[in-house]
């Protein structure tokens, strides 16, 4: 409740780790069914008018790279399960996906397996706005172990969603939020006002906060997140 959430989904923890939760408001979204796996919690959600569904997933990879098979098949099998339905998924995948997850390039003995996953899915990978790097340990070594993806479908559905990094205080993770680009409490979109371009100087400054955004992903996801940072400047 502290959180602002009053549903939630849960799965427990082998001692510190494995443990995955997802919190929910009902006010912002109904929750009609949900899946725990071994490696991840999904959820199928629909919007308080009923007229929009579409599925999430929390996932917690494993840490031993011979199991990630595992984590690779329970994705295959939720991806059968939504078909066309907009899909977002994403957290600690505890594996590398390319050689920039890390300052080494290095990859790993289950990263071939992580790339065909994405592709053989139609998966579009959000880049992450603040941050190149979301896990640091306490002797310095950083990589990019947390990360978020979406369908298609979802894509076209949520066209400002983007991922932004938090302040990291207490966890060796970097804290990310994907903003769907939607009002949670009025369904609205966010709409630029007419008026706003017979104010002087309005222009300049936009173009000039555009030009100075470097945010990395396909032109899509560029636009995307360029878009959430603008609505959020205007707000």
């Amino acid at each position: 409740k502290q959180l602002g959430r009053n549903d939630f989904a849960a799965k427990g923890a082998t001692g510190r780790s494995g443990g995955l939760a997802l919190w929910w408001r009902k006010s912002s979204i109904s929750v009609t069914e949900i899946i725990r796996d071994r490696f991840l919690i999904s959820c199928r959600c629909q919007s308080p008018q009923g007229d929009m569904e579409w599925f999430i997933s929390c996932i917690y990879g494993p840490c031993v790279a011979a199991e990630r098979v595992g984590l690779w098949e329970e994705l295959y099998a939720m991806h059968q399960r939504v078909q066309e339905t907009p899909w977002l998924l994403g957290g600690d995948f505890n594996c590398y996906l390319s050689g920039d997850d890390n300052p080494d390039g290095r990859m790993d003995s289950s990263s071939t397996g992580f790339q065909l996953a994405v592709q053989n899915m139609g998966l579009t990978e959000f880049p992450i706005s603040g941050v190149e790097y979301t896990w640091r340990n306490g002797s310095g070594q950083i990589s990019k172990l947390d990360r978020f993806f979406g369908s298609p479908s979802l894509l076209e559905s949520f066209q400002l969603s983007a991922v932004l990094s938090l302040d990291r205080p207490f966890s060796d993770h970097t804290p990310l939020v994907w903003d769907s680009g939607v009002n949670a409490d009025t369904g609205s979109y966010f709409k630029l006002k007419r008026s706003w371009f017979r104010e002087e100087g309005f222009v300049q400054m936009v173009s000039q906060w555009w030009q100075s955004k470097d945010v990395q992903g396909t032109a899509t996801q560029q636009l995307a997140a360029k878009l959430v940072g603008l609505r959020e400047m205007l707000k």
